[in-house]
């Protein structure tokens, strides 16, 4: 099998198990994920610092700040897509009884149909000797950390009146919670002892545990925390805000590290009856580099496209002539792609384009010129 079919197999195993996570969570109601590049700032005096990365941060900063990634699920579809500017590309998964319809923007002419057992069998070997259970990862995270906004609560201090804007909304109450960093890392640490305990998550981590400099020290952790100090740790600030009206909420949480000029930002701004939205990042000297994700309940969405074949992935594994067909379409699609990024954003390709320096040929020495003999 091609290799571009052996990529779009992943993707089909990863927007299963988004279903498979809704499966196991109970999650009756949809929801859809997206995510968003924040580069902002005085992003040139960051490129001056001598980091390769970095230095290219201001040519790349219209390209980054345009990528998109929205996810969406349920218990029985999901749909991914990923865009640069106005390029992009999307696929989407719907269980149909004991099979999965595909659809991507990719293999526009064709559905493909792949059977439960060979989408069992795909993730057996897509995982190899990992005992990674996709489906019950997103259970297992939300039953380890069960509990984590009760343990916080009790640091919450007298209630504030206030006026403050993000994002269009007005807070008029803050919550300061009182604790340094060394105290909150004290509460984390039963929540992440319980995560990485837990069967599912712990099975998966004993399979990835032979890959190089990844350990986890369960055992020291409190001795570790005990022993920081609070002079080398950054200073820390927590607060919950609320708006006079509605079934909103906001939590930040600012990190300062005055030694390197840095700040960590994280907040989370959640809304019942919508969603939420978490905003994340670091600023330094002026830099800002982050992410914002929103999740909102709204169903993915899945429309075979009119005329499209249906073509069995099990067909395509003993048919070579399906599977060259198939790869075909997928490759003229994928081909199409760079050309258009490359033509909204021409500083990536200058970025991408090799500088070929043309060696000036060296000039060649005139022939000396002999004198005229004196005339007698």
């Amino acid at each position: 099998m091609s290799s571009f079919i052996s990529i779009m197999m992943v993707v089909i195993i990863a927007l299963t198990s988004i279903c498979g996570g809704f499966v196991q969570t109970d999650a009756a109601t949809p929801a859809t994920f997206d995510v968003g590049i924040v580069l902002d700032g005085d992003l040139e005096s960051l490129a001056a610092s001598g980091n390769s990365t970095a230095a290219m941060l201001p040519a790349l900063k219209d390209v980054l700040n345009s990528v998109t990634i929205s996810m969406a699920g349920s218990k029985d579809t999901a749909s991914v897509n990923i865009a640069i500017g106005s390029t992009a590309v999307s696929a989407a998964v719907k269980q149909d009884g004991d099979s999965w319809n595909v659809i991507s923007s990719l293999f526009p002419a064709t559905v493909l149909n792949v059977q439960n057992a060979t989408l069992e069998q795909m993730k057996s070997q897509f995982t190899g000797s990992m005992n990674l259970d996709t489906n019950a990862m997103p259970a297992a995270v939300k039953e380890s950390f069960q509990g984590l906004g009760e343990a916080f609560a009790a640091k919450a201090g007298e209630a504030e009146t206030v006026s403050y804007v993000k994002n269009g909304i007005t807070y008029t109450t803050k919550v300061p919670y009182n604790m340094n960093a060394k105290e909150a890392l004290e509460i984390l640490s039963p929540f992440i002892k319980k995560l990485f305990t837990n069967e599912t998550i712990a099975n998966f981590m004993n399979s990835a545990g032979s890959t190089p400099g990844f350990s986890i020290d369960l055992e020291s952790l409190d001795e570790n925390i005990a022993s920081m100090t609070e002079e080398s740790m950054p200073a820390l600030e927590v607060a919950k805000y609320t708006p006079a009206e509605g079934n909103i909420s906001l939590v930040e949480v600012t990190l300062f590290q005055e030694a390197m000029n840095m700040k960590i930002y994280f907040s989370l701004t959640s809304a019942s009856e919508v969603g939420y939205l978490v905003e994340a990042g670091v600023e330094m000297n002026g830099a800002i580099i982050g992410v914002q994700a929103s999740m909102t309940y709204s169903a993915p969405e899945f429309t075979a496209p009119e005329g499209a074949a249906v073509v069995a992935l099990e067909t395509m594994m003993t048919d070579e002539e399906a599977a060259n067909a198939f790869s075909s379409e997928l490759m003229t699609s994928i081909q199409s792609l760079l050309p258009q990024v490359m033509q909204e954003f021409p500083a990536l390709g200058q970025l991408m384009m090799p500088q070929t320096q043309v060696e000036e040929a060296p000039a060649e020495e005139a022939a000396p010129v002999e004198e005229a003999a004196p005339v007698e």
